[in-house]
């Protein structure tokens, strides 16, 4: 079932170069799978459930094809080693994903204590803040799927489409419960590596530090927003008494 987007969405940051231009250029980078901190990340490998009818359908339907972009070699693996041949071939979408999809991942929540410690140097980082519009930068908009356990894939769907979204949704918007705390959605496109997008201005709206955001990195942040246009509101973490929790509030320097 689709969720409703979110009205914001954030992403956790160390005070760097990278994060500087992304702020001061309006330019998103998009991250290659093969570089994310979870080795199960778009590299999964379901588990493939189907008929024997539908395995003869399908079989059938390659035998009678013309356009000569399967061989008697291809079909004779896949009647004799179906699961193998469909492991496989599944192998290969796995590379063509984690070699040519870029990836911007965002979170739908702003005083999480694992991510800042995660991505936002240990709290000393930041927190950016998107409001979720009708901006082609959210063109690809998806949630994060968790589960306990590996995913079922049906192979011989004869709605092309189906098989298409489900293979997305297994291979990049599938991950383990261990990280549901992430509550992460991601925007997807191809181009290439390393792949820069330009976003609207208007869709940054806010700058959180770190509860152990250092003076200096502040001022730093303060001078970069001081000649952007428009203007970026500043917030900051802070812990709140006789809890284990972090709220958020408006930043004064």
């Amino acid at each position: 079932m689709k969720k409703e987007n979110p009205k914001y969405l954030y992403k956790y940051r160390p005070v760097n170069r990278h994060t500087l231009n992304m702020i001061s250029s309006n330019e998103a980078y998009f991250s290659l799978p093969i570089d994310f901190n979870d080795p199960f990340d778009c590299n999964i490998v379901p588990e493939i459930i189907y008929t024997s009818e539908e395995f003869e359908i399908f079989v059938n339907s390659l035998k009678e094809r013309e356009d000569g972009q399967v061989s008697q070699n291809e079909i004779k693996n896949l009647l004799e080693n179906p699961v193998e041949t469909l492991e496989h071939n599944w192998k290969g979408t796995i590379n063509n994903i984690r070699n040519n999809l870029r990836i911007f991942c965002l979170s739908a929540i702003n005083n999480n204590v694992m991510m800042y410690s995660h991505y936002a140097e240990g709290h000393k980082g930041i927190c950016l803040e998107f409001l979720v519009s009708d901006d082609p930068f959210y063109g690809s908009l998806d949630y994060v799927r968790y589960t306990e356990k590996i995913p079922v894939f049906h192979p011989f769907n004869e709605n092309q489409n189906i098989i298409q979204k489900e293979l997305m949704e297994i291979e990049v918007l599938t991950k383990a419960c261990t990280w549901f705390y992430e509550e992460e959605w991601r925007i997807i496109k191809r181009g290439p590596n390393p792949f820069m997008y330009k976003f609207s201005p208007n869709i940054l709206t806010s700058i959180i530090f770190g509860y152990q955001t250092s003076s200096d990195n502040k001022l730093l942040i303060e001078r970069v927003i001081n000649k952007r246009v428009p203007s970026i509101q500043l917030k900051e973490a802070f812990k709140k008494e006789k809890s284990f929790d972090l709220g958020i509030r408006p930043y004064k320097s």
